[in-house]
């Protein structure tokens, strides 16, 4: 990112703003993802938040009205999921059956 901040600054940002919307993974994944795709951003925390979600599987299958039938098991879910999302938009990430990705 242009302004220079490490991953430790970039949490501390996400600190300050009061915002609690990602876990520490997730903003490890979205610090990455920036850095490997618009380094020269320069942090704005209210916008990534707007363009990021940290959402579980299951959260993400309702929101979006997603077919789990035939879905016997977690990983299923998430599979089904991340075919879904990827049709549609950039997965960061994916902590444990939680998944990280540019909202739509």
């Amino acid at each position: 990112m242009r302004s220079n901040v490490d991953l430790g600054e970039f949490k501390n940002e996400f600190a300050h703003a009061g915002d609690e919307s990602f876990s520490g993974e997730a903003l490890g994944l979205i610090y990455d993802h920036m850095e490997q795709t618009n380094p020269d951003y320069v942090l704005d925390v209210n916008e990534l938040c707007g363009a990021y979600a940290e959402e579980y599987s299951e959260g993400i299958a309702k929101l979006h009205g997603i077919d789990l039938d035939g879905c016997a098991s977690e990983g299923a879910v998430l599979e089904a999921v991340l075919g879904w999302l990827r049709d549609r938009t950039t997965v960061v990430g994916v902590i444990q059956y939680s998944v990280v990705y540019c909202q739509f």
